[in-house]
């Protein structure tokens, strides 16, 4: 916004009209500083993630958002991630290797094409049947959901998770 008021002119040029930009900075002030700007959905606040999460070191959303349409919101991903110290299949970068996200993403659905999933990482689907492990996999995939959230792993990752969780609760 220029001294003026929010009009701002080219400095070399005056026969050019000016560009009045009040209203987007009305805009912009004013939804920034809404309740509703800091306010957000978070599918992950069920208690129930504090005993799940902490068993598995890796959450995976499946798609990741650089690969489609991610089954849950990133922000809620990274938090629940962060909370419970899981590394997460997704973030935000500048310049980053379009043919190395092409080749992940063809690896991570091939993965999920034949079920082959690790047994330290919880998947976040869509819903099974959709982007998650059919009842092709049989009984190499188990799915289940927290609240509104379709998770899968591996059958030999529930006893694996439930010792990590008791050895991180420990005293």
């Amino acid at each position: 916004m220029s001294a003026d008021g929010g009009v701002c002119r080219q400095p070399d040029d005056h026969r050019r009209p000016a560009a009045d930009l009040r209203a987007i900075h009305d805009d912009r002030r004013r939804t920034a500083r809404s309740d509703a700007f800091d306010t957000w959905t978070n599918p992950f606040a069920s208690p129930r993630w504090a005993a799940i999460a902490p068993g598995y070191a890796h959450l995976v959303l499946v798609p990741p958002p650089h690969c489609g349409a991610a089954p849950q919101p990133y922000e809620a991903a990274v938090r629940l991630a962060s909370q419970h110290g899981l590394t997460l299949n997704a973030g935000v970068i500048a310049r980053g290797d379009v043919g190395a996200q092409r080749r992940y993403c063809a690896d991570l659905d091939a993965r999920i094409d034949a079920a082959r999933l690790d047994v330290d990482t919880l998947y976040v689907v869509s819903k099974p049947g959709g982007t998650a492990p059919t009842d092709a996999a049989g009984d190499r995939v188990m799915c289940g959901r927290v609240d509104t959230v379709w998770i899968c792993t591996a059958p030999e990752a529930r006893a694996l998770a439930r010792r990590r969780a008791a050895r991180s609760v420990a005293p």
